[in-house]
């Protein structure tokens, strides 16, 4: 994505309470394909845990990289809206 693309990605609900952990909206910076990565990889590593909390831990993480996959979508979407009707404004 773009730089003015990321500045248009909301930041999904699900990831705000990590958000002090991070830089400010530090993940609009990865691209899709590293998203769609961390989301495989941390369902693989979950499959292969035989301890439940980090099972859990692991598919929880790998929902929020899911999650802020969506955002990019969404956002992108939201541009294509706006290219198709110029005189009107996504939501």
């Amino acid at each position: 994505m773009s730089e003015k693309d990321v500045e248009d990605v909301h930041t999904p609900e699900s990831i705000k309470p990590h958000a002090d952990d991070y830089k400010d909206r530090s993940w609009t910076y990865y691209s899709m394909e590293e998203l769609g990565q961390w989301v495989a990889l941390l369902c693989k590593r979950s499959s292969h845990r035989t301890n439940l909390e980090k099972r859990k831990k692991d598919l929880h993480d790998a929902r929020n990289y899911l999650s802020m996959l969506c955002a990019q979508v969404t956002a992108l979407e939201d541009q294509l809206y706006d290219d198709l009707h110029p005189d009107k404004k996504s939501i």
